[in-house]
């Protein structure tokens, strides 16, 4: 197995969410980090937490239906897409 950064500390991170990211930018490059996360890099917050219960704490600030204010919070969910991976987890 090549190490191809000798004298590098090498870390693995469990979970790709908001501590991951801060390491990365914070090592800039000075650790060999992997992240190893099973699900979505960004962590639960931007797709099951903190974004579904932002958009409802949104619309009850605006008066919305709660029909409506359900469906809105579906929406934020379930459009969970990672593709644009963040550069800091891929550099």
């Amino acid at each position: 197995m090549s190490r191809p950064h000798v004298g590098v500390p090498r870390v693995g991170v469990l979970g790709g969410g908001s501590a991951a990211e801060a390491l990365a930018q914070a090592t800039k490059g000075a650790v060999d980090m992997t992240i190893l996360e099973p699900a979505v890099v960004g962590g639960e917050c931007p797709f099951l937490a903190c974004m579904p219960s932002k958009s409802m704490l949104h619309n009850a600030r605006n008066g919305t239906e709660w029909h409506d204010a359900i469906q809105h919070r579906g929406q934020v969910a379930d459009h969970v897409d990672d593709s644009p991976t963040p550069t800091w987890a891929s550099e």
